[in-house]
C-alpha cells in the first residue's frame, strides 16, 4: 500500500463520526510542523486539512514536542498526530 493510502486510511478512521478533532503538531518538517507565527504547517497536516474541509471536521492543533505529544496521544488528551511512523 502506498504511503498515501495508510495517511488517508488513517485519518478517515481516527473517527468517521468526529465533529472536531484535537491534532497534536510537532516538528518534523517537511511532513509536519509550525512556521515562525506557530501556524501549522507540512504535508500531512495540509492533507488533513483538505479531508477536515470536506467532511465538516473542526481542527484544534495544539503543539508539543514528539514525546510530550505521545504522551498527549496516549492519554487521550489529542485525537491525532500526524506523520508517525
Amino acid at each position: 500500500m502506498s504511503l498515501r493510502i495508510i495517511i488517508i486510511l488513517l485519518f478517515l478512521s481516527v473517527s468517521a463520526f468526529a465533529q472536531s478533532l484535537k491534532v497534536g503538531i510537532y516538528q518534523n518538517p517537511p511532513l509536519v510542523s509550525t512556521d515562525s507565527s506557530n501556524v501549522p504547517t507540512g504535508f500531512t497536516t495540509e492533507l488533513l486539512k483538505v479531508v477536515a474541509e470536506k467532511k465538516g471536521w473542526t481542527l484544534e492543533f495544539q503543539t508539543y514536542d514528539f514525546s510530550e505529544g505521545l504522551k498527549a496521544l496516549k492519554a487521550g488528551d489529542i485525537d491525532i498526530m500526524p506523520a508517525l511512523a
